[in-house]
């Protein structure tokens, strides 16, 4: 074992558990089936992470559940946002949904911008492992992240809440309050702002980087005119405003980023470089990321004769700009300058059975459309050795414009029969059909975007590769999955399930397309998956302690996958994949101060076959063929798939006052080695590490206040969240750091 820590803890603990029968884990109630229900009546492997706990350490995005949940990676990547479960992701590709599908109060959110929201107001999340197919639809072939926001009272009640860190200067306020207009109408109003200033300096210009603005509110509306109708409407707006880039460039060994000197230029890759004639336009210089949306939510509920009918209707508005520095270099050479405006509709409709009959059931209807509209501009300024006029400026744009709409529907049901009092089993079944029609069209003009680049450019541009083009095809896709659950109730406390699940995940526009044999065709195929599942859920030591543990193994066929080839990122499909491990979570109350919880997980994520694979840069170098260069990675590990990873902390609240409580946490991050490059850049490997956090906090007795000093990351571990290549700069790399050792105030009213 490679944590022999976590076995004396846990052999410790028993011998203090076994005394404390009368003690007793609280029951967690999730929505991950559509309807109420126990966590542990549900047979898959699920990890919740609830509001209290996203408060208590101060998480603030979706990327910051990564180090708390094993087997999930939401790796932020400069303009991009990467989101795995057990190796399984999308990885960076504006034109296609994330592997997997995050939703937000039951709407569905296909752009991974929405990793980048700010938290405000959570219940609670819910991490759903594996093919989620049946109830979520075609786009969570690797699972789901469950958010689901809180909702009015029927009292009168409000809070204001604060974070503080003057190292980096991270600053949070957030305040809501729940107002009842009547016995059956009640309003709740939450904002939050959010400022920090970063912890990167830019070498070159001095700043410190990234700084971010960060805003959001909720208007949430109940209506409950009687026991069986239920109205709940949520409009959240947000806006995401970022200055600088979160990624450095690195010589091939990391460690000499801490001298702070940035990474060679290599000034040769085009030539003699004399400078620009003319003024550049501003999107090289400022480098900033925007991103605004609306989010709209109606769900109903009526209670008819026993049976339960849900609409859920979505409506969301983006949109968002970027302008990035793609070579990393002191030098404006390439600028990168993207746009995106998406807008999304979806509508549910489902009906629900009685619980506790024989035979239970869930049928529905989904439909959706979305309009994507996607703007990159690359910008060259950089110079040439010409045969005939020797050395030459080019100073050009090749301008790509993609409209994408997708038009989804589907069908889906589940059946619930109970064989005996202790056995049952389920089968559910889904048809979707997705229809995407891309209009794309790539420009080669001077850096004004408006003027024909003149012929000579032209020919440089396409002895490059990058040729002007368009496209406009449509594409349809359709398919069935089911999912069937074998369920025995050993005990009253203890449940064994076993568990098998298909998956599918349309294919769509390769974004990154550029019209030229890097990328020889504009579309990548559907991905499926065939899934299994052993799991059990249990609670032992009369109540004091939840055992849940899951076996599985996935079987992926045409898997999608995302390389760094130039300066964009191509997808294609990888023949074969397999996915297996173990996954254990154990939450025990050892006295009544004093509760342990560990969540840990063992994780083989292999290639089976995938011989079309991206090289490496050396690889490129070597064989001299640069792009056009493919390796074998068949039987080699995947990308942001440790092989152990997992959380254990423990909370203890010693009885030392009268009138108020004390709360101390202590808790351990570790994970194993992985990649991140999808080319499995021995350059771009994570090493494992161990990190901690504390939180010590002081509140009333009533719990109306609380002051708490939060520590994270304590042993100052330099780590990253993704690497890959340095664009059209061999040996050097660039990788998104994560945050160092912080320290920060907290403090929270409510009344």
């Amino acid at each position: 074992m490679k944590y022999p820590l976590i076995l004396s803890v846990l052999s410790a603990s028993i011998m203090v558990a076994t005394q404390s029968h009368a003690l007793q884990i609280e029951e967690i109630v999730v929505t991950a089936q559509k309807r109420e229900q126990s966590l542990q009546d549900v047979s898959m492997s699920i990890n919740v992470v609830s509001g209290e706990f996203i408060e208590d350490q101060n998480l603030t995005e979706l990327q910051s559940l990564s180090q708390t949940t094993p087997n999930v990676t939401i790796a932020e990547a400069g303009s991009s946002q990467s989101i795995y479960i057990r190796g399984i992701g999308s990885g960076q590709n504006a034109g296609f949904e994330q592997s997997v599908a995050t939703f937000s109060d039951g709407i569905y959110f296909s752009r991974g911008g929405a990793s980048r929201a700010q938290f405000l107001d959570i219940e609670r999340i819910e991490v759903l492992r594996g093919p989620q197919g049946i109830l979520f639809g075609n786009s969570a072939i690797a699972g789901a992240l469950n958010i689901v926001t809180r909702n009015p009272s029927q009292e009168l009640e409000g809070f204001v809440s604060g974070f503080y860190d003057d190292k980096y200067g991270e600053k949070k306020l957030e305040a809501g309050i729940s107002i009842p207009i009547n016995d059956s109408l009640a309003i709740r109003l939450v904002g939050s702002t959010a400022e920090a200033d970063g912890f990167l300096t830019n070498e070159v210009t001095g700043e410190d980087e990234v700084q971010e603005d960060n805003k959001a509110a909720r208007m949430t509306v109940l209506w409950e005119p009687n026991d069986e109708f239920q109205l709940i409407y949520k409009l959240t707006h947000s806006q995401y405003d970022v200055e600088g880039e979160p990624i450095e460039a690195n010589e091939i060994d990391y460690v000499k980023q801490a001298d702070g000197q940035p990474a060679p230029w290599n000034s040769d890759m085009f030539g003699a470089w004399n400078g620009p004639s003319d003024p550049l336009p501003s999107w090289y210089t400022d480098i900033y990321q925007d991103l605004g949306a609306d989010v709209h939510s109606l769900q109903l509920k009526w209670d008819v004769a026993g049976h339960t009918i849900t609409s859920v209707s979505g409506y969301i508005d983006s949109e968002s700009s970027e302008s990035i520095d793609p070579d990393q270099s002191p030098y404006a050479i390439v600028g990168v300058r993207q746009g995106e405006k998406f807008t999304q509709w979806s509508q549910e409709v489902r009906i629900d059975s009685p619980q506790e009959q024989n035979l239970e059931y869930t049928a529905g209807l989904y439909y959706q459309e979305i309009d994507l509209d996607l703007s990159t501009q690359v910008g060259y300024n950089i110079g040439f050795p010409h045969p005939m006029l020797g050395n030459t400026i080019l100073q050009g744009v090749d301008s790509r414009f993609v409209n994408q709409k997708t038009t989804t529907q589907g069908a889906f049901g589940k059946l619930t029969y109970h064989l005996t009092q202790a056995l049952r089993g389920s089968l559910g079944v889904r048809w979707s059909e997705i229809e995407k029609e891309v209009d794309a069209v790539l420009n080669l003009t001077e850096l004004d975007d408006v003027r024909t680049l003149d012929p000579i450019a032209t020919g440089i541009m396409n002895g490059r590769g990058i040729f002007a083009d368009s496209l406009d095809e449509t594409r349809t896709y359709t398919d069935t999955t089911v999912d069937f659950v074998l369920e025995w109730d050993v005990t009253a406390d203890i449940m064994l399930y076993g568990r098998y699940a298909q998956g599918f995940k349309a294919g769509g526009y390769n974004s990154a397309y550029q019209f030229n044999p890097e990328a020889p065709t504009p579309f990548f195929e559907p991905e499926t998956v065939d899934s299994y599942e052993l799991g059990i859920k249990s609670k032992l030591l009369d109540g004091a302690m939840v055992l849940n543990a899951a076996l599985f193994r996935s079987e992926y066929s045409d898997m999608q996958v995302s390389n760094l080839v130039g300066l964009g990122f191509v997808t294609s499909n990888a023949a074969e994949s397999v996915t297996q491990g173990l996954e254990v979570e154990v939450n025990w109350q050892l006295a009544e101060s004093l509760r342990m919880d560990l969540n840990v997980a063992y994780l083989d994520a292999e290639f089976e076959k995938y011989d079309t694979a991206t090289c490496t840069e050396d690889q490129k170098i070597i064989s001299g063929l640069g792009n056009n260069c493919t390796q074998d990675l068949s039987g080699r590990e995947m990308l942001f798939s440790p092989e152990y990873s997992g959380r254990l902390s423990f909370n203890y609240s010693p009885n030392l006052f009268e009138n108020f409580i004390v709360d101390l946490n202590l808790g351990m991050n570790f994970t194993d080695s992985y990649y991140s490059a999808q080319d499995l850049d021995p350059n771009a490997v994570h090493n494992g590490y161990e990190k901690f956090d504390a939180r010590v906090a002081l509140s009333s007795e009533s719990g109306s206040w609380v002051i708490a000093l939060i520590g994270t990351n304590l042993t100052d571990k330099k780590t990253f969240a993704t690497a890959d290549d340095l664009p059209n700069t061999p040996g050097s790399y660039v990788k998104t750091p994560e945050s160092p050792r912080t320290f920060g105030l907290q403090a929270r009213y409510s009344w």
